[in-house]
C-alpha cells in the first residue's frame, strides 16, 4: 500500500506532536531516580523512600496510578529498605480516615481513587502495636511522601521512620 504525500505530512506531524508533549520537567524528574536497588525489581517492593507518583502519578512510565504512596523506615538513617507491618493512618479536612499497611520493603500506597480524602490531610504511623506517632505538619498537595522526606541533604526533611521518636 502507498502513502501519498499528504498521508506521508499527517504522520509525521502526528509524531511531532506525541514528541512534543512530553513534560521535560517530568522525564528529568524520572531519570533521576536511576536503576533499582541490587536485589529488587520492579513492583510494590521496589525503589523504598523514592517519590512513587513521579512515575505512579498519572503522567507515566508506570502504572499502576497512585493516589498517595510512600515508605516508613525503621531508623531515620542507614537501611536501604523500610519496615514492614507498620500502620499508616490519614485523615482529611472533614474527620474522614484511610489506612494502609506496609508491605515487606516498607512501601504503602493508595491506588487511583482508594484514597478519597480531601486536603489538607494529617497523617500519622504506628509500628509494632505501640503508640501512633502524628506528623507535626500537614500534608497539603503532595501525594508523594519522598517528594519532602527524602532525608538527601541538610535542607531536606528526614526520612518517616518508627524507632527511636517520642
Amino acid at each position: 500500500m502507498r502513502v501519498g504525500v499528504g498521508g506521508a505530512l499527517a504522520v509525521a506531524l502526528a509524531l511531532l506532536l506525541a514528541c512534543a508533549c512530553t513534560d521535560p520537567v517530568h522525564s528529568d524528574r524520572v531519570d533521576a531516580l536511576g536503576g533499582e536497588l541490587p536485589g529488587t525489581h520492579p513492583g510494590p517492593d521496589h525503589r523504598p523512600g523514592q517519590p512513587c507518583t513521579y512515575c505512579h502519578g498519572g503522567q507515566g512510565p508506570a502504572g499502576p496510578v497512585f493516589d498517595l504512596a510512600g515508605t516508613v523506615f525503621l531508623e531515620p538513617l542507614g537501611d536501604a529498605f523500610g519496615v514492614e507491618g507498620a500502620e499508616v493512618e490519614l485523615m482529611d479536612r472533614t474527620g474522614k480516615i484511610v489506612g494502609a499497611g506496609t508491605n515487606r520493603s516498607g512501601n504503602f500506597f493508595f491506588r487511583d481513587g482508594e484514597l478519597g480524602l480531601e486536603f489538607p490531610l494529617r497523617t500519622r504511623i504506628r509500628y509494632g502495636g505501640g503508640d501512633f506517632i502524628e506528623m507535626t505538619t500537614p500534608i497539603f498537595r503532595a501525594r508523594s511522601c519522598g517528594e519532602c522526606h527524602s532525608g538527601a541533604g541538610p535542607d531536606s526533611v528526614p526520612r518517616i521512620f518508627v524507632q527511636g521518636t517520642p
